[in-house]
């Protein structure tokens, strides 16, 4: 598999693009992949991955993109809960994430919670 291509972070920041993604409303947002450096006598070194949007970030000359996963969303994320008479019948808590399988002894329940929370979740919670 190929190194993911290179990005700047603007302002004077620079890093790798994994993902992106497109919302319902043509929102457009990267998944960017950098080390943050944190000054002082207490900071270091910190791996972030984060979705920005895409007017965050500046695509480099020459850099092939292509090779980078693109998702298209069809639904926001509030209306990917739901709607509260949908989810009462379905046996579904009222806000229940359809993603998210019931009931939680499910085996692949753990795993199919974790993943909704990192791709939901703010990347720094």
């Amino acid at each position: 598999m190929p190194d993911p291509p290179a990005i700047k972070i603007l302002p004077d920041s620079a890093g790798y693009l994994l993902k992106r993604r497109t919302h319902a409303d043509g929102r457009q947002e990267v998944l960017v992949s950098w080390v943050a450096i944190t000054p002082g006598p207490r900071g270091g070194l910190h791996p972030r991955e984060e979705w920005l949007p895409l007017d965050q970030v500046e695509l480099i000359a020459g850099v092939d993109y292509r090779v980078v996963e693109h998702q298209q969303f069809i639904e926001d994320r509030a209306a990917q809960a739901a709607p509260p008479g949908q989810a009462a019948a379905a046996g579904r808590p009222a806000g229940w994430p359809a993603q998210v399988p019931l009931p939680a002894d499910d085996p692949d329940w753990a795993t199919q919670a974790m993943a909704f929370l990192l791709d939901f979740l703010p990347a720094d919670f």
